[in-house]
């Protein structure tokens, strides 16, 4: 009965997010009235509206992400992902509409604009990034234009909303980081964070707040982690926080704490600030404190711990690991503890299909702790590699469960962390490390993969027709001499090619936010973070030898064929022994990228003709010509590589969005 009731509510449910997509998206269809903010008698309502919208484009296209999995029926399922592309083209479009509008109001000269108008604008993030749904870089982009505005001597300071601007910009910036991996992300927020705290704008609106909302940020570890903050400036702003704190009595803080949520996130720091200094801090070498105090800080916790009626899993964890510190329990016993909260907590979370970006939050944090504990017990390795394996398992699992909520990147952060963590792989093999990574490639960015497969069958294709009709193009490749060598080893250059192509994009998996922010046109910082994805993707090749051959591939995809242009600029693809081997992946690469039908949200999808022709202008300079002049010369390998664009992306891509179907 459970289980009935269980089905048709997922059913409602399923039909109502259809019902919603399906009015939201005629509205977009629809003709859509662009506000003006150009000559308008009340620009502020205009900008909360065009934020508005650009914020509810951005659910739609989340919505449209989570229903791409309730078609089961393959045609049903097909003509959906051609109707979603078509959906995610307007919603682009619209967005890129909106943001030129925002643009050419607030950076034209001419146009006088009054102070009210970026408090609006501030106003309109702060709403919009409460509940999540604007992303970091556009957020990042027009708080600065807040910032010049209100951060001039000319402007009394009692109306400046700075520490509220710096507030966000810190966050945001924050945000990037967490996104990208790239630490000088996390070096911008902290001279925010800095300026947030700094007296020079005490007497800023708000300040007194902010003040405390930054402290609280500044006595986490994020700062000391990326070596932006020192050890030293570590342990000041966290003494400052505790001071200040404990210097208003509840009631002047609630008082003190104008938005809603102030007020319980400065609590909520500060009740976790020991344990934040003990587990990632002090337990992780990044903060050194003499062993009495360590000692004294983790017992209080252990007090405090077992004092409470229930823990969260974290917590549970954060305890056992203390205690096996302080000698209460061995390692051993905290292991089989873990293990034993682990199996209860995997119950909850699972007996649902899908999991949020909270609940798979929840899940995963834990999980460090007990690698870790694992890892240092002394169990026998045969028990640690099958408790380690398990727990991997899960963990796919896990991933495969989530919910495509791409403003939530801490699911991003923890893949990284874990697919290459050393308490996790010394206890796998080569050949499972591969899997693992790859079952979590598949799970955070499918459309990646998806594409990475269907440029494989391409590569295939190419490679099989150059190999039976002129294989002294390969010659020299994969070792072989001469075109007798390169026909006889045909099935290791199939599954080199294949291989190469579904390895290629790896380091995308470090950046799936700044990837899935197409629902509108991305900005430079974006494009340079991308730009770094080749290296970003050599971390994963170390995690087997039988990775190591790609690397080539993986670094020389987006180089130009006479190696003066392109990413990365350290590569040299030009000397390198797997040269024609890359240039199959990339005219590959772009040839998919541009027929794509599955929804590149910033162009039209074309045909295989038009795409051919065009890449055909870049040849010599982008591209290998020789690969040119042999596509062309053989029709029967040109109709292939057509016929896998036009109809065969179809199967391979249903064949891999099919493994998320029983969720």
């Amino acid at each position: 009965m459970h289980k009935c009731l269980q089905s048709i509510c997922s059913l409602l449910t399923k039909g109502l997010l259809l019902l919603i997509i399906v009015i939201s998206a005629t509205q977009v269809r629809g003709q859509r009235v662009m506000p003006r903010l150009v000559g308008a008698s009340n620009p502020g309502a205009i900008l909360d509206t065009l934020m508005s919208e650009m914020a509810s484009d951005r659910v739609l296209y989340n919505l449209y992400n989570d229903s791409i999995f309730m078609a089961r029926d393959k045609e049903e399922w097909v003509n959906f992902i051609e109707r979603r592309a078509k959906i995610n083209q307007l919603i682009y479009d619209s967005n890129h509409m909106m943001m030129d509008e925002v643009k050419r109001y607030f950076l034209a000269d001419s146009i006088h604009k009054p102070l009210s108008i970026y408090d609006s604008l501030r106003m309109a993030l702060h709403t919009t990034g409460n509940v999540q749904r604007i992303d970091p870089f556009l957020g990042y982009r027009l708080d600065k234009l807040v910032e010049l505005a209100f951060d001039k001597p000319s402007i009394p300071d009692s109306i400046k909303p700075l520490p509220h601007t710096f507030f966000n910009l810190a966050g945001f910036a924050n945000s990037i980081y967490r996104a990208s991996g790239d630490t000088v992300w996390s070096y911008r927020s902290y001279e925010y964070a800095k300026k947030c705290f700094d007296p020079k704008y005490r007497d800023c609106k708000d300040y007194a707040q902010y003040r405390l909302l930054i402290l609280a940020s500044l006595s986490t570890t994020n700062y000391v982690q990326t070596n932006a903050q020192t050890e030293e400036e570590f342990k000041y702003y966290l003494r400052v926080f505790d001071q200040e704190v404990r210097s208003y009595t509840d009631q002047e803080l609630r008082q003190l704490c104008h938005i809603k949520s102030a007020y319980s996130y400065i609590k909520s720091y500060h009740s976790r600030m020991v344990s934040n200094l003990i587990r990632n801090a002090y337990l992780n070498n990044k903060v050194t404190l003499p062993k009495e105090i360590a000692d004294s800080l983790m017992r209080s916790l252990v007090d405090k711990y077992q004092a409470m009626p229930k823990l969260d899993g974290d917590d549970q964890l954060r305890c056992y690991m203390l205690m096996q510190k302080l000698g209460d329990i061995s390692c051993e016993e905290a292991v089989d503890r873990a293990m034993k909260e682990y199996r209860l907590s995997w119950d909850e979370y699972f007996k649902e299909g899908k999991l949020t970006a909270e609940e798979l939050d929840n899940y995963i944090k834990p999980l460090l702790s007990l690698f870790y504990l694992i890892d240092i017990s002394e169990l026998p390795y045969s028990e640690k590699r099958k408790l380690v394996y398990g727990l991997c398992v899960d963990l796919e699992d896990a991933y495969l469960r989530r919910n495509d909520q791409q403003y939530n990147t801490g699911y991003i952060r923890y893949l990284n962390t874990i697919s290459t963590y050393d308490r996790v792989t010394k206890y796998l093999t080569p050949e499972e490390r591969v899997h693992f990574l790859m079952t979590l490639n598949v799970a955070t960015q499918v459309s990646t993969y998806a594409h990475s497969v269907h440029v494989g069958e391409l590569a295939k294709i190419l490679t099989q027709g150059i190999i039976e009709n002129k294989p002294e193009l390969l010659v020299g490749m994969l070792g072989c001499k001469n075109k007798r060598q390169v026909q006889r080893d045909k099935e290791r250059f199939l599954e080199y090619m294949g291989n190469a192509a579904l390895y290629h994009d790896l380091g995308k998996i470090s950046i799936s936010s700044v990837i899935n922010n197409d629902f509108r046109p991305i900005f430079k910082e974006e494009f340079d973070i991308m730009h770094m994805h080749p290296e970003l993707g050599l971390k994963f090749l170390e995690l087997a030898p039988q990775l190591e051959p790609y690397r080539d591939v993986m670094l020389g995809h987006h180089k130009w064929y006479n190696g003066e242009g392109g990413y990365p600029a350290t590569f040299d693809n030009v000397h390198s022994p797997y040269r024609t081997l890359i240039d199959i992946i990339t005219i590959c690469d772009v040839l998919q990228a541009a027929t794509e039908r599955v929804g590149r949200n910033y162009k039209a999808s074309k045909s295989f003709d038009t795409a051919l022709s065009e890449m055909r202008t870049g040849a010599g300079v982008q591209y290998n010509p020789e690969l040119f002049s042999f596509i062309e010369s053989h029709p029967r390998v040109a109709e292939q590589l057509n016929h896998s664009i036009e109809v065969g992306w179809r199967h391979i891509y249903y064949d891999i969005y099919a493994q998320f179907f029983k969720w």
